[in-house]
């Protein structure tokens, strides 16, 4: 649409799938591996309210999990976490030039962690914002 209000909606999806392997330094007190993966996915919808400014809405979640695979025969540890929820956000983007511009957006994010606590067998569960 043509005009400085409300001329945009839009929706977008985001994926990450990453991981790590680490290996110990000191293998002679620590010998193992240590493998850290990451899967995150974001679908977002939102509305330009007027000219470059508008606002957002969607869910997040991101899956972590940490394994330690040691060498020398032991029992391999998991550690998985996860963060998850509704996001709310605010954007605007501006022109600089006739070929750059400038983007910005702020969220607040209300999302709930699971994740193994630091106390042995205790798994946390608990509300979070950010």
């Amino acid at each position: 649409r043509e005009s400085e209000w409300l001329s945009t909606a839009f929706v977008n999806f985001t994926w990450l799938s990453v991981g790590f392997d680490f290996a110990e330094q000191n293998v002679a007190v620590n010998p193992s591996h240590f493998l850290a993966n990451r899967r995150d996915y974001s679908l977002t919808a939102g509305l330009t309210i007027w000219e470059g400014i508008g606002i957002y809405g969607g869910y997040y979640r991101s899956r972590q999990e940490f394994t330690n695979v040691p060498t020398d025969g032991g029992p391999v540890t998991r550690h998985p976490r996860s963060l998850d929820g509704p996001i709310i956000g605010l954007f605007a983007n501006a022109p600089v030039s006739e070929r750059v511009g400038v983007y910005g957006n702020v969220a607040y994010a209300l999302l709930k962690f699971k994740g193994v606590h630091a106390v042995p067998g205790f798994f946390a569960d608990t509300d979070s914002a950010q």
